[in-house]
């Protein structure tokens, strides 16, 4: 059974995508995550270890 992510700002399927505290949301694009953090507070999570980039293949 494949694993449904969704993005939370547009509810679209993510395939590929970026990831935030280990699936605690989902952002299909670069346009639905800046609808909720800035480039800075971004950089910051991915520093953290708490965002990331990525493809799942499920």
């Amino acid at each position: 059974m494949k694993n449904e992510r969704r993005c939370k700002h547009c509810g679209g399927s993510v395939e590929a995508g970026f990831c935030i505290r280990d699936g605690e949301e989902y952002y299909c694009s670069p346009d639905c995550l800046e609808t909720v953090y800035t480039e800075t507070e971004y950089v910051e999570l991915y520093k953290a270890g708490e965002a990331y980039w990525t493809e799942w293949e499920d």
